[in-house]
C-alpha cells in the first residue's frame, strides 16, 4: 500500500517528486523490441500543481 508523499519543496520549487500514475510516449521515442524508452528524445511538456 502506498502512503501519502508530501514532497518539502523549496522556494524555487525545482525539485517535484510523485508516483507517475501515466505517461504518454511518443512512437520515435519507443523501441517495441525491448520496451526501452529513449530519454533524450522526451521532453517535459507540463506539470500539476497548486
Amino acid at each position: 500500500m502506498l502512503q501519502p508523499f508530501n514532497p518539502a519543496v523549496g522556494p524555487s520549487r525545482e525539485n517535484i517528486f510523485g508516483e507517475v500514475v501515466g505517461v504518454f510516449v511518443r512512437s520515435a521515442a519507443t523501441n517495441t523490441a525491448n520496451l526501452h524508452i529513449d530519454q533524450r528524445l522526451m521532453d517535459t511538456v507540463g506539470r500539476r500543481g497548486r
